[in-house]
């Protein structure tokens, strides 16, 4: 039988340096900041497909929404309906081919448009990593910050998976396949980024296949200043037991987990391994189930603060 592929080509500059635009352009976290009212404004606006997520700081209050905006424009109104914001009745107006800036509307008593931007900060967009043979499809959907180090370091994490399950696959490539068994297998990786500050990314890799059971977590804090992962004991001053209070934290929790039954069984049995940083505070999270998903603790920042040895790479959240 004969199959006939549509493609559809055009030229890039280098391969090195091309993103599949899809990925690009549907994925990406960008924060600003700048004046709103003459007030000092900060706001995080993340796009995952279909669903734009907001979140606002000004006057030290915090207030975020998501909407959904189903259809691919170049220009998005994004309204904030959230009456405890101190922007509630403005609109983001996001213009996808100048994110230098955003605009932020609304109109006044006379029904004049007021308009006032905010510059971009930092940014963050996502790369597909894509491999394909006649056995397996794979996928990992990397952040891309423009940061040298960070990127080729997240880059070898999907190359270093990708190169793992060939070999594991490579013993059916010499098996002569029907079309119906081609790309019988299928495998994903993707990234969540907790947290991302102007010195520091964290957040947790992903790892499923067809083939395995389960999903592999790794978790991870990247100091962005020196271009280097590092542990959460690093986080804190050399005297200060982080084994201590991540123990105790678990030993807690265990005591006062409150859950269904079943999924209360399953949580006991979980010493949370993995460790991140958020906005929130420092993030245990447990390994990914399918039945009961994951479970996180959270340990406030201002909790353990005065043990907090570098607090520069936290000044964002500390210092508020």
């Amino acid at each position: 039988k004969k199959r006939a592929i549509p493609f559809a080509l055009h030229f890039v500059n280098a391969f090195n340096d091309y993103q599949p635009t899809l990925c690009r352009d549907k994925y990406w976290e960008q924060y600003f900041s700048g004046k709103v009212d003459d007030k000092a404004t900060k706001m995080n606006i993340k796009r995952q497909a279909e669903i734009f997520t907001y979140q606002i700081w000004q006057n030290d209050v915090l207030t975020t929404d998501a909407i959904i905006k189903p259809e691919i424009e170049r220009i998005y109104n994004l309204p904030i309906n959230d009456p405890k914001s101190a922007l509630h009745g403005m609109t983001i107006v996001i213009d996808t081919l100048d994110m230098t800036k955003i605009a932020l509307s609304r109109l006044d008593d006379g029904n004049y448009e007021n308009v006032q931007t905010i510059k971009a900060a930092r940014k963050m967009t996502y790369d597909c990593f894509n491999h394909a043979d006649n056995i397996c499809r794979m996928q990992c959907r990397r952040p891309v910050l423009g940061h040298k180090k960070f990127d080729l370091w997240i880059e070898d994490q999907c190359r270093e998976w990708i190169l793992k399950n060939t070999k594991e696959l490579s013993s059916q490539k010499n098996q002569k396949l029907g079309l119906a068994d081609r790309w019988s297998q299928s495998a994903e990786s993707w990234v969540e980024v907790s947290l991302f500050l102007d010195d520091l990314i964290s957040g947790t890799i992903y790892f499923q296949s067809s083939w395995h059971n389960g999903t592999d977590m790794v978790s991870f804090i990247y100091n962005l200043n020196e271009g280097r992962e590092i542990k959460i004991k690093d986080v804190f001053a050399s005297e200060f037991n982080t084994d201590e209070l991540l123990k105790e934290t678990v030993e807690t929790y265990h005591q006062h987990v409150i859950l269904s039954q079943d999924k209360k069984k399953w949580a006991l049995e979980q010493l949370f391994p993995h460790t991140i940083l958020s906005q929130e505070g420092i993030v245990l999270k447990s390994p990914f189930s399918t039945i009961f998903g994951e479970l996180e603790i959270v340990i406030p920042y201002l909790q353990v603060a005065q043990y907090i040895k570098n607090k520069s790479i936290l000044k964002d959240i500390l210092l508020k």
